[in-house]
């Protein structure tokens, strides 16, 4: 256990590369430039100047985590909101879902808010990207699980498969927008991603004031509504690869240094901000 500690994992180029590095990125979506933005500008105002951006980070995964593991004791098995089977158990309150959807706003809100608080306080860098971007990686998985809670494991609901294949397929949009970050010095931020937020609040107060049973229906023949949002990560995923491809390549064309391999990049040391 010591050895963990005594390792040095940095060189000093790696080390050389915090002081070179410079956080860029490119939000357009129109949700973002006209509504998040200014809203989180004028939310930060009111953060105190000693708070540590990094506590606004670490709090917002926490709220996330809490609402996940409140959803997880009454449905630790998919299986509460499963109505009208064998399988049926304790429904889950509905006031789960009005937590569920201000823990989605809050988390939403202290995620957007903290690289603000940072750039207001002077107390920007690499690591504490790295922290915000480590946080948002392990997010995915609560955020997604959540989700399907609601429609339970009956025949509105999704297999087990397809939910792993949804899981995977937002993992890997996570991981493919970095690389093409690592690759372009760019972090393109999707357009879906603050509507699927907002989406999911809206989503949540819809299961609270109504029933989580009147997502348990078919939007048209044969397709669920669960089948129709797992159908939209698919399509959504496919979109993001194909702009992560697209920007990479267009990097590559304009600055002729070259393209890192992919599998090299998620060998090598996450920390390499070097490029930056």
């Amino acid at each position: 256990m010591s050895t963990i500690f005594r390792t040095k994992y940095l060189n000093e180029q790696q080390l050389e590369g915090f002081n070179k590095y410079k956080y860029a990125c490119i939000d357009n979506s129109p949700i973002s430039v006209y509504i998040s933005h200014p809203f989180w500008n004028w939310i930060v105002e009111f953060y105190p100047r000693w708070l540590p951006p990094n506590v606004l980070t670490l709090g917002g995964f926490l709220i996330l985590i809490c609402s996940f593991i409140l959803v997880s004791i009454y449905d630790y098995n998919f299986n509460s909101n499963t109505f009208g089977s064998k399988q049926e158990e304790e429904t889950i309150p509905n006031w789960i879902w009005l937590i569920c959807s201000i823990a989605t706003f809050l988390a939403h809100l202290l995620d957007g808010t903290d690289g603000k608080q940072a750039r207001r306080t002077g107390s920007s860098g690499p690591t504490g990207e790295l922290f915000d971007h480590g946080f948002d990686s392990w997010s995915t998985v609560p955020l997604t699980l959540t989700i399907f809670s609601i429609f339970g494991r009956g025949e509105y609901s999704i297999s087990p498969y397809t939910m792993l294949c949804v899981l995977i397929s937002v993992q890997l949009v996570f991981i493919c927008s970095h690389w093409e970050k690592y690759n372009t010095g760019v972090l393109f931020l999707s357009w879906g991603y603050d509507a699927s937020q907002y989406g999911l609040c809206i989503f949540y107060l819809f299961a609270f004031f109504a029933n989580p049973k009147i997502f348990h229906s078919n939007l048209v023949d044969g397709l669920s509504l669960a089948y129709f949002i797992a159908t939209t990560f698919f399509i959504s995923c496919i979109l993001s690869l194909a702009s992560c491809l697209y920007n990479v390549y267009h990097a590559y064309i304009i600055s002729k240094t070259g393209v890192q391999v992919f599998l090299l990049f998620l060998e090598q040391n996450s920390l390499d901000f070097n490029r930056g």
